[in-house]
């Protein structure tokens, strides 16, 4: 019976620290990341209202031919997946810019979830004119951008994403 006792005890004992070890690890690996099991689903308003002012500049900066306000919100190697599924690279938005003559380049419904360092926004946006390759457009779309802070305190895009809202999207050359 003793022997009984001695036993339980020791896998209760064993139990515990494991477990200890278990929650110390999940702690460092929340602290490395910029994370932790309370802060994972909060976003901080200063950051929210940040981010979706540099979105909100982006699309003016757009309408408006000013790439060079757009280029430092961008990480060099974003990667990029423009409405028609193809892969864009920083410097093609740029020069998209320049020569795109806008009747109206808008976003709206931005919401922005922060995840630590990194964020996310989403919303939409509306655009009509010419792009500048001459091709007319007159679209909605719906974009995800992925915002993460880097290390000298400025948030970055690294990942973007947009795609027609369906009934919405027509083009002409």
């Amino acid at each position: 019976m003793k022997r009984m006792l001695v036993a339980t005890m020791l896998l209760a004992l064993a139990t515990t620290l494991v477990a200890a070890q278990e929650s110390e690890k999940a702690h460092k690996k929340g602290s490395m990341t910029g994370m932790d099991s309370s802060s994972q689903m909060k976003t901080d308003p200063q950051v929210e209202q940040a981010l979706k002012a540099m979105e909100q500049k982006w699309a003016e900066a757009s309408k408006n031919g000013r790439p060079e306000e757009v280029e430092p919100m961008l990480a060099e190697d974003v990667v990029m997946v423009d409405s028609d599924g193809t892969m864009v690279t920083k410097q093609d938005v740029l020069s998209r810019m320049k020569g795109a003559k806008w009747e109206e380049n808008s976003i709206a419904e931005v919401e922005v979830k922060q995840f630590g360092n990194t964020a996310i926004a989403t919303g939409t946006w509306r655009g009509k004119g010419t792009l500048s390759n001459g091709k007319k457009i007159d679209t909605r779309e719906r974009w995800t951008d992925t915002w993460v802070k880097m290390p000298d305190g400025k948030w970055k895009v690294v990942a973007s994403q947009a795609a027609p809202i369906t009934g919405t999207q027509s083009a002409t050359q």
